[in-house]
């Protein structure tokens, strides 16, 4: 299956009937949004510490947080925002909980690959694991190498327009 955008990918995970998600890396959280207007969401659990960081110039973390707090309020318990870095949230998760996660933090190659590994137990048979920005840029972007050698020759790779990619489980 080939997907355009982010969008295609919001509603193939409705077309699946999902409830349960997680998004590791809000930013400011407009795909949240889009993620809870399109999929049909029980909860989605919004993960980010919204600290600066140095390849983010575009506004300080609190801005992005303060962003994030006002965009989602109108969904109330439909999600839960936690403000910790992925791999402190990730033991507050029980095994096979979750239906997706998808992953646009940290875009370095160990943080991406911990977090591929880390957060795969947690999502249940069935499910699917998906992330941003699938392609190798420099020393501090190394998603694709992360995401192949993750899942190596076990699982198929979707890559779609976005150079988002998505792995069902």
């Amino acid at each position: 299956m080939r997907l355009k955008n982010r969008t295609q990918l919001a509603d193939l995970l409705h077309d699946k009937e999902y409830k349960y998600g997680a998004e590791i890396g809000v930013f400011q959280g407009v795909h949240s949004k889009a993620l809870l207007e399109r999929v049909g969401l029980q909860i989605l659990y919004c993960i980010d510490p919204w600290v600066d960081y140095r390849m983010v110039k575009v506004r300080s973390g609190e801005h992005n947080y303060a962003e994030t707090l006002k965009l989602l309020e109108p969904f109330g318990n439909r999600v839960n925002i936690m403000r910790l870095a992925s791999l402190d949230a990730v033991s507050r998760f029980q095994p096979h909980m979750l239906d997706f996660v998808y992953i646009d933090a940290k875009h370095d190659y160990v943080s991406v690959k911990d977090d591929i590994l880390n957060w795969l137990p947690k999502i249940r048979k069935g499910g699917m694991i998906a992330g941003h920005d699938y392609h190798d840029k420099g020393d501090t972007a190394c998603v694709k190498t992360a995401v192949d050698e993750a899942f190596g020759d076990k699982a198929q790779i979707t890559v779609h327009g976005t150079k988002s990619w998505f792995v069902q489980l």
